[in-house]
């Protein structure tokens, strides 16, 4: 049994096809069948449903175990190479588009003038999609909306969020320092599309207070909605880290009614961290703004 065709099973398990586990992998697909159909052999049981790309039972327990072993190689790879003096060739650090522009560039200035030699490697994707990466190992640690309920991964909360009304800066209500949400209940909305951890938050809150915005715009990108808002497209609620910067033809407005947001950063529990990665963990735990 190798840890390259557990690699190649544990990714049609968590990619759903044998195809998708080929890209992520750059593998062809005929590899990946081969590998797998090797495992299968060894195991003595069918792993995978060929129709569907689930595990079968026995699949089940391969793959819960094998996850584990490969974790373990890859710790156990990275706790050597430590061992060894040599710096890392690269970080893996998941957050959102928002967090890379506001809450990031003081740590990443500060680690990369540090660390040379290593390089920062940034993925930007919605909360759901860092935790399953972080999970699958694929990065060191991640920046995420809050909470976060997972045996396989550990957190450590870097600090809360309010959200914010914004408005074009000739809106009616831009000389406003307060309001109350009532007061915005028939206003145009740009909203955060559901899928994201943020926007799911936003819409209960509005939800459970009987109040539904007409929406103009649904959109994941806080940048995408605050230039539309300026445009006079609508108004949206947003967490003041996005309203951190001066920003030109627009005004924020607290609402005392809003929900608090937590971020925080997750990575395995349990996998090796190396020193490069514990310090950039805390230079953004310094450095953060958020409260």
């Amino acid at each position: 049994m190798t840890l390259e065709a557990l690699r190649c099973f544990c990714a049609v398990v968590e990619e759903g096809s044998f195809h998708a586990a080929a890209r992520r992998l750059h593998r062809s697909q005929p590899a990946i069948s081969h590998q797998v159909r090797t495992l299968e052999r060894e195991t003595g049981y069918p792993l995978v449903d060929r129709r569907t790309a689930r595990p079968t039972q026995p699949g089940e327990q391969v793959f819960a175990r094998g996850k584990r072993l490969l974790a373990d190689a890859e710790n156990l790879l990275r706790a050597a190479s430590a061992a060894n003096g040599e710096p890392p060739a690269e970080i893996r650090v998941g957050c959102s588009d928002t967090t890379a522009l506001y809450l990031l560039p003081k740590a990443v200035r500060e680690f990369t003038h540090t660390n040379p030699a290593t390089r920062l490697r940034l993925l930007s994707r919605s909360t759901d999609e860092l935790l399953a990466a972080t999970k699958r190992g694929d990065l060191d640690v991640a920046i995420v909306t809050l909470p976060v309920n997972d045996d396989e991964l550990a957190m450590s909360p870097l600090g809360t969020q309010r959200f914010v009304l914004v408005v074009p800066q000739r809106h009616a209500l831009a000389t406003r320092k307060r309001i109350h949400l009532t007061s915005i209940a028939d206003l145009p909305f740009l909203q955060l599309d559901p899928s994201t951890r943020t926007g799911q938050i936003l819409r209960t809150h509005l939800r459970n207070a009987g109040i539904a915005p007409p929406t103009a715009v649904d959109s994941g990108s806080f940048e995408v909605i605050k230039r539309y808002v300026a445009e006079g497209v609508g108004v949206a609620l947003l967490p003041e880290i996005a309203m951190m910067r001066r920003e030109k033809g627009l005004v924020a407005i607290n609402v005392p009614e809003l929900p608090a947001v937590e971020f925080g950063a997750v990575w395995q529990s349990g996998g090796y961290r190396n020193e490069a990665a514990e310090m950039f963990f805390r230079l953004v735990k310094d450095s953060t703004t958020l409260r």
